[in-house]
């Protein structure tokens, strides 16, 4: 039997709800709890496999940048900076992704890789996004070698990591085989259906040729199938809301 690649049980009712409704008519009381409620989710939410909606209207946004900027370069460009630039489309108010400067997510990234002697991937680059609290903990997936498959379907536990019921688009880093490749997903949820593409430095647009729906477990086997090379899969989130980032 396959493992059970979600020990904790996912919350998809789109309500968080952490104590019973007390009643009580005393705004002081009202307020604290509230404000308690609303930290505790969101620590809950940064440990946790869960994916916020951008807005569907972010799909063209990420199509043009896709099409116009990336496709057309010169023999293409690397996987690491595609996701850079398309990180920079869905994060415009971070410092810039791709940028040489030294509060770049980019540089930062080279930074921990020589200091710790590691391997410049999307791991690393993922890592830096959850200390922002820009995603949350990936999923795992493990290919069978005596299966030959995956120790489960990598798509449907990708469906599971958000809300169905929020419409907009969700987006997903992705360590292909340990960070062999980098790549993105974009799954759009609207009309209670999901359609998920495939982002990297060959893709050029969310379109018929990016979309996987249905063989996310094939493209990711087409990349890479080794047992003791796993693939991660992170959710992300857009940029939180605050009185100096409304």
């Amino acid at each position: 039997m396959p493992r059970d690649p979600s020990p904790l049980a996912h919350l998809s009712t789109g309500e968080w709800r952490l104590r019973p409704a007390f009643r009580t008519s005393d705004p002081d009381t009202l307020a604290q709890q509230q404000a308690t409620d609303e930290y505790l989710i969101a620590q809950y939410k940064a440990i946790y496999r869960f994916a916020e909606p951008w807005p569907a209207s972010i799909k063209d946004d990420v199509h043009k940048l896709y099409r116009d900027s990336i496709a057309v370069l010169p023999d293409g460009m690397g996987c690491m900076q595609a996701a850079y630039q398309c990180l920079e489309t869905i994060h415009p108010k971070q410092p810039k992704y791709a940028d040489e400067g030294r509060e770049s997510l980019r540089e930062k990234v080279y930074d921990v890789s020589v200091k710790e002697n590691k391997f410049n991937s999307v791991d690393l680059m993922m890592a830096e996004l959850q200390k922002r609290n820009l995603a949350g903990e990936p999923l795992v997936v493990t290919f069978d070698k005596k299966a030959k498959d995956w120790d489960f379907d990598p798509e449907k536990e990708v469906l599971k990591m958000f809300d169905t019921k929020q419409e907009g688009v969700y987006f997903f880093g992705v360590s292909v085989a340990k960070g062999e490749h980098t790549a993105l997903l974009a799954v759009e949820n609207v009309g209670g259906s999901q359609h998920v593409y495939w982002l990297d430095q060959h893709s050029k647009g969310l379109d018929a040729s990016t979309e996987v729906t249905g063989r996310l477990g094939g493209k990711l086997g087409a990349v890479w199938k080794d047992p003791n090379r796993p693939n991660r899969i992170w959710p992300l989130r857009p940029e939180p809301l605050t009185p100096a980032n409304p």
